[in-house]
């Protein structure tokens, strides 16, 4: 279905108002008869007729007159041009009908689809709505499971540079006790035996 297009100041135009009741009926319908058959506002001429009887009209000829005078509507030939400035062209409103009916028809398929069982075209059904939620918790649970554990590694390298550190300030004194720095049960009792003299 395609829509007339009229401004809301369309009446008080000086050029429609000058109109007589008749030729502003047929102009109408003019208007919505060329928006209905696609025609930019080109009406055959041989289609006048047709105009005449939806508009109620007996003198055609004398209102189109009236209109051409009014430049509503211009001589060409074979038809009447009637000023199309403020309608939409046939080239978009059948741009706009091919993709309604394309929508529409992938509305059908999931439609039929969806009444079948299968919900691989589903966007917004409870079936998709629950498929999501459920993958949505078990990302969830794979992530929390599959969560890496801490590099221990920085810990037991500090803890082996206190080990050094620890085993640096011991060995001059094991080795002045005489233990083999090389032998670690004698370097062991070394520094034990330090450590009581100390004390």
């Amino acid at each position: 279905m395609t829509w007339t297009r009229l401004s809301d100041d369309f009446a008080d135009r000086a050029d429609i108002m000058g109109l007589s009741a008749e030729a502003f009926r047929l102009h109408i319908v003019g208007l919505v008869w060329a928006n209905r058959m696609l025609l930019d506002g080109l009406i055959p001429k041989r289609s006048a007729a047709v105009l005449a009887a939806l508009a109620g009209l007996d003198d055609v000829q004398h209102v189109v007159a009236e209109l051409l005078v009014a430049g509503l509507w211009i001589d060409a030939e074979t038809s009447y041009q009637i000023e199309w400035k403020d309608q939409e062209s046939a080239a978009i409103v059948k741009e706009r009908k091919t993709a309604n009916a394309e929508k529409n028809r992938t509305w059908r398929e999931r439609s039929r689809l969806h009444s079948a069982g299968d919900h691989s075209k589903c966007t917004r059904c409870s079936a998709v709505r629950d498929q999501s939620r459920d993958q949505s918790h078990d990302k969830s649970v794979t992530a929390t499971r599959t969560r890496p554990e801490p590099d221990p590694t920085p810990r037991e390298e500090e803890g082996e540079g206190k080990e050094s550190a620890g085993s640096d300030t011991a060995a001059p004194s094991a080795t002045a006790a005489g233990a083999s720095p090389s032998d670690p049960l004698e370097r062991m009792r070394a520094i034990r035996a330090v450590g009581r003299k100390t004390a």
